[in-house]
């Protein structure tokens, strides 16, 4: 009995270890495909990576490796001949799709994407919503706004973010879901990016009249109409708006709690944010971020995407307000979301090096090169493996090669950062820096080299930060010819 026990269980082990191969073969080879499908991209140019993109949603049996060809397909396909082919081919993949799979969700949204690129707005909109409500894979919120920003509907977006967070469109259980129902702080930037790209363009003439009272959130039409108007530079009314507004919530906070969004824990934020556009003194601003931290103690993430949602939008006009940049980030780095060792173990790693980041950039803009240098160093050594760290790696060795001359040291930063190839983003910023050191030995082949690639990985076409690369690589360029 004791021996046929013995071979019961050597058996039943046997056979989980067989059934349990076949599992994880499965996920291997999900794993290899998609692997296999990056590692195929890694090296293509913009063209190349559109036909690759193609041919694998129409090859490839894995639904992750799929989802990933299609981002890539939205991403490379910025024409109208490779619109119209793209949504040709996600179209054909959704009428072999099962409805319930997540590869349907995800198709549909692509489908939106492109729909709304070819100018079928109302159609793309309508799907995106479908796909909010059924909580299709992939947030359904996020393909709204980089549909609507990049076909330059800003003011369609700050209208729906507007109604996400305070309209009535979306009940309480979908709210909760998607963590919406919040600040307004999006919705101005929205308005800024409005003004900022479209000059002619009025917050309180395009957006405000577009805006409904929320009946579970009774100041939100108010405070919209204080950030419209500080969406149009006109600061000192919204901050009369805002201070309206605060008076109002102090004399109801009872009635504005209950109703379940307490809009006074955010208005020291929106003051913050108009009175540094508006060019009042550093010590206003950090005193009103202060207030609004005060507000949120337990929140330290919140304080930290908030402040930096609004840097990533004034990083956009490196000419005017990124200047202004190093007063937000001045305040974190000072503060005990820096400062406090436990508070900071609260906020990713890479959040905390892209805080500094973004200041040594400021800086630079400020013209305070030696004191961004050392933020550089700091951040290359103390978070290497970040995107913030490889980007300080890259401006370090810029500032080395022109203050120190060391070219040689230079070079070897910008190559291994080359050699990482964790961060495709920085790749022509690498490129483009090596380029000027190839110019400074007097290899203009070589710059050439360097140059002609950075248009290669940038279409011309590229609406995205790398853009500015790209305009920088043809004045390079068109310069060693007119030298």
């Amino acid at each position: 009995m004791r021996l046929t026990m013995k071979r019961s269980k050597k058996n039943t082990v046997l056979f989980i270890i067989l059934l349990f191969i076949p599992i994880l073969a499965i996920g291997q080879e999900e794993i290899s495909s998609r692997n296999h499908y990056r590692n195929a991209r890694q090296y293509l140019v913009a063209e190349a990576r559109y036909e690759l993109s193609r041919e694998t949603i129409h090859t490839s049996q894995d639904e992750d490796t799929i989802a990933e060809a299609m981002k890539d397909l939205i991403t490379y396909s910025h024409s109208l001949q490779k619109n119209e082919e793209a949504l040709a081919d996600v179209e054909a993949l959704i009428g072999g799709l099962d409805e319930n799979s997540e590869l349907y969700g995800r198709a549909n949204l692509a489908k939106a994407r492109l729909l709304m690129r070819l100018g079928n707005t109302d159609d793309a909109l309508a799907l995106m919503k479908r796909g909010v409500h059924e909580k299709w894979k992939e947030n359904a919120f996020w393909e709204i706004n980089d549909g609507l920003l990049e076909t330059g509907q800003i003011d369609v977006c700050a209208v729906d973010e507007y109604e996400r967070n305070a309209g009535d469109e979306y009940d309480r259980e979908l709210r909760k879901f998607y963590g919406i129902g919040a600040d307004f702080s999006i919705f101005f930037l929205r308005l800024y990016g409005m003004k900022h790209t479209n000059p002619e363009k009025s917050a309180m003439d395009d957006v405000f009249p577009n805006l409904k009272p929320s009946t579970w959130r009774p100041q939100a039409l108010n405070i919209a109409r204080a950030l419209c108007l500080a969406g149009d530079r006109r600061f000192e009314e919204a901050l009369a708006v805002l201070n309206e507004v605060e008076m109002q919530l102090n004399d109801n906070r009872d009635e504005e709690v209950m109703v379940g969004y307490d809009e006074k824990n955010d208005i020291p934020f929106y003051k913050a944010v108009v009175s540094l556009l508006g060019g009042k003194d550093a010590e206003t601003v950090h005193t009103a971020l202060q207030n609004y931290m005060d507000l949120h103690p337990q929140e330290p993430t919140l304080i930290v995407n908030r402040i930096m949602e609004l840097t990533y939008e004034l990083e956009k006009d490196v000419l005017g307000e990124m200047k202004k940049i190093s007063v937000l980030t001045g305040f974190l780095i000072q503060s005990d979301i820096v400062n406090n060792e436990l508070i900071k173990s609260k906020i990713p790693e890479n959040k905390i090096a892209s805080i500094y980041d973004l200041h040594q950039q400021s800086l630079c803009w400020n013209n305070q090169f030696d004191e961004s240098a050392q933020i550089c160093k700091f951040v290359m050594e103390n978070y290497p493996q970040t995107l913030a760290g490889a980007n300080c790696a890259m401006n370090w060795a810029r500032y080395i090669s022109w203050r120190e001359q060391d070219i040689d040291g230079a070079e070897r930063i910008l190559n291994g950062i080359l050699g990482e190839a964790n961060h495709d983003v920085l790749v022509p910023w690498v490129k483009h820096s090596l380029a000027e050191i190839a110019l400074k030995r007097g290899d203009k082949l070589k710059a050439l080299g360097y140059l002609n690639d950075i248009l290669r990985l940038i279409p011309e076409s590229d609406a995205s930060a790398q853009a500015r690369c790209r305009e920088q690589a043809v004045v390079l360029k068109e310069q060693i010819f007119n030298y």
